[in-house]
């Protein structure tokens, strides 16, 4: 996995919204050169492959000694994340797919536009140049290493693992189900239970009555751990390595 993968990702959400040609993961990797080093990890491009997309705004403060094209979770918030399980397209195709699903169809988040993509912080030159300043990161989860999970707490570490849980509410919905990547909880700083709680509230669980917990109202179905391949990238680099290509 290598960056490229989350340049692409901005990539493919600003050629939708844009309307203008899509450049390929190779022109990328060809003009980003030295800048991205390609790891050991690293899947085909053309390999089936099961992925979530995650939009973030950053909210960064004045800081000479930060780099602003660093990997800084200070003032993450979510803008958008939707995946598939599904290794069923390659991964080129899959980033293509739901960099603009998780961009315009995430329903808990307005639609991300394209003059978001133009406020947003453009180059590393300007990021600095009021108190605060929004820009822009994206991140491609490639999942691997499925494992059925026999008990909840068990079988998984906050961090490491990402869950995904298919439950039923007893004497109510049946049929639902949730995941959390595994940076999800530590990013929170939440315990084993706490996430349990969250995620399945997260598919629709909600307490019947005041203080109910979701171990006497809820029946799980199916439980597996997963690990995730991240690669991220801000718009300041997407956008510096555009520039390059454009130039052309």
């Amino acid at each position: 996995m290598s960056e490229v993968h989350a340049l692409y990702a901005w990539e493919s959400l600003y050629a939708h919204l844009s309307r203008r040609p899509r450049y390929s993961l190779e022109d990328l990797r060809a003009a980003a050169g030295p800048d991205i080093t390609p790891t050991s990890d690293e899947p085909e491009d053309d390999a089936p492959a099961a992925i979530f997309v995650t939009w973030n705004t950053l909210e960064r403060s004045p800081n000479p000694h930060t780099d602003p094209d660093a990997d800084d979770d200070s003032g993450k918030q979510l803008r958008g994340c939707i995946g598939t399980f599904a290794a069923t397209s390659p991964l080129r195709k899959q980033i293509e797919r739901y960099a603009v699903i998780a961009g315009v169809d995430d329903t808990r988040f307005n639609p991300i536009s394209a003059a978001e993509l133009d406020r947003a912080t453009s180059t590393t030159d300007d990021i600095f140049d009021t108190p605060s300043r929004t820009s822009m990161q994206c991140s491609v989860s490639v999942l691997a290493d499925f494992t059925p999970l026999a008990a909840p707490y068990d079988g998984w570490e906050i961090g490491r693992h990402g869950l995904q849980i298919s439950y039923d509410v007893v004497g109510g919905r049946r049929g639902l189900s949730a995941t959390f990547l595994p940076e999800v909880a530590e990013e929170q700083g939440w315990t084993k239970d706490q996430t349990l709680d969250a995620l399945f509230r997260k598919g629709g669980w909600r307490p019947s009555t005041r203080g109910a917990s979701w171990r006497d109202e809820v029946k799980i179905t199916e439980a597996k751990t997963y690990r995730t391949l991240k690669r991220s990238a801000t718009i300041a680099k997407w956008k510096a390595i555009r520039a390059r290509l454009d130039a052309r």
